[in-house]
């Protein structure tokens, strides 16, 4: 029996195949990232408008809000960390901040819930207050921006910036 006379793929041929394989994942991949973060995010923004919710209840019963998690009628029953100096994560890439200060809040301008986007920075969130890549801010019912939605890009390279925009803002 000859060698030609066998059906068997050559090496070329091989090589285009894997080449052409290499070409849709690095295609593909971009693109499947952006909907990981996509949905982490839709999951994170889910957390932090339960708890807008919890804080505008609190405003309607006691006429200001406050900066204390376990005065509010928030159950919180995600797989998140509720840390003590006040952030809220669900994941190694978002963060959910309240408030600047403690106590009750009387300043408009701090009436807002604020989610950062910092990879890597988990379990040392304090960090990510100077390293975050865009932060997503919820305004509340009763703050200087009654019901509206920010998303500001941080990051050095435009990073941030590209991430609000594939987030729609």
């Amino acid at each position: 029996m000859s060698i030609r006379n066998k059906k068997a793929f050559t090496l070329i041929e091989m090589l285009v195949v894997v080449l052409i394989i290499g070409i849709l994942a690095a295609i593909a991949l971009p693109q499947y990232q952006k909907t990981v973060l996509k949905a982490r995010f839709a999951n994170i923004l889910n957390v932090a408008e339960s708890l807008k919710k919890a804080h505008e209840l609190y405003y309607l019963v006691n006429g200001h809000y406050i900066n204390d998690r376990t005065k509010l009628d928030w159950d919180f029953k995600e797989n998140c960390n509720l840390y003590k100096n006040d952030p809220v994560a669900c994941d190694t890439y978002f963060m959910i901040d309240q408030f600047p200060g403690g106590g009750v809040i009387t300043n408009p301008e701090f009436s807002r819930i604020m989610i950062y986007y910092c990879p890597g920075f988990s379990p040392d969130w304090s960090l990510c207050y100077t390293n975050f890549k865009f932060e997503y801010t919820i305004w509340l019912d009763h703050s200087s921006y009654p019901g509206r939605r920010t998303c500001t890009g941080h990051s050095h390279n435009d990073e941030g910036k590209k991430l609000c925009k594939m987030l729609g803002f």
